[in-house]
């Protein structure tokens, strides 16, 4: 009851005998606090309904997806059940299959973009379609992988929310400083509809973008406020010759 601040901080991390500092949080010990989960485990759907972190017809449709996903590791029939997994994923949420490869071959060096952007800032999540010309076969821009998790983020406009710098390996512990930097996004979060083995997670973890994934919208804006501004400014002139 009487555990401060500087307690609770020291208490998140320890020294090993090498002297190298180990971090520990929710993420890195919930392998210890939990179980592995059965990917489709019925009990498991059934809580979330129970308890609102899902809705009835998402479920449905997120594991009904998912079942039609999975007809495509039959040995024969893999064309039909691709293109009626992306058709019934284009009717269900208004967007292309998600499990698209990369347009770069691997071994490949991938492009690169540095727009500064800084928490605050208005951008928008370029297309799915142009962010596969930006990685390889499998989904990596320089050691960070995209995501099918990612797609529903896709031609939205958010707030950047930070620029990350540094994470805490889940696994071990370990601080890793990143050599290019990460951005996330206000709103922006895995709603885990395609992740086989945790499908409809409530964890909400947030998805680090590149760059080079994001467009930003501020000049855009600037320029359609100097043309309403242009706009306004003739109508002024009009009603001031009309009055003359």
């Amino acid at each position: 009851a009487k555990c401060s601040e500087c307690q609770l901080h020291d208490a998140t991390r320890s020294v090993t005998p090498n002297g190298e500092i180990r971090y520990s949080c929710q993420a890195t010990e919930h392998w210890a606090a939990s179980e592995p989960l059965r990917p489709l485990a019925v009990w498991h759907f059934v809580a979330d309904v129970r308890s609102r972190n899902a809705r009835i017809r998402d479920v449905v449709r997120v594991v009904g997806l998912h079942l039609v996903w999975r007809l495509r590791n039959l040995k024969r029939g893999w064309r039909i059940s691709t293109g009626l997994y992306a058709a019934l994923h284009r009717l269900s949420t208004k967007r292309p299959d998600p499990f698209r490869a990369g347009a770069i071959a691997d071994g490949t060096p991938t492009p690169d973009e540095t727009l500064d952007l800084q928490p605050g800032e208005l951008v928008e999540v370029k297309s799915h379609n142009e962010i596969l010309q930006t990685v390889s076969v499998d989904l990596k821009n320089r050691g960070l992988k995209y995501n099918a998790e990612m797609t529903p983020a896709c031609g939205q406009k958010h707030r950047v929310a930070q620029r990350v710098t540094q994470i805490i390996d889940e696994y071990s512990g370990r601080m890793i400083t990143m050599k290019k930097p990460c951005i996330t996004l206000e709103g922006v979060y895995c709603q885990s509809q395609y992740t086989c083995y945790s499908l409809l997670c409530s964890r909400r973890v947030t998805p680090y973008f590149r760059e080079i994934w994001l467009r930003r919208v501020e000049a855009e804006r600037n320029a359609n406020e100097e043309v309403v501004m242009s706009d306004s400014g003739e109508v002024a002139a009009r009603e001031l010759e009309h009055q003359v």
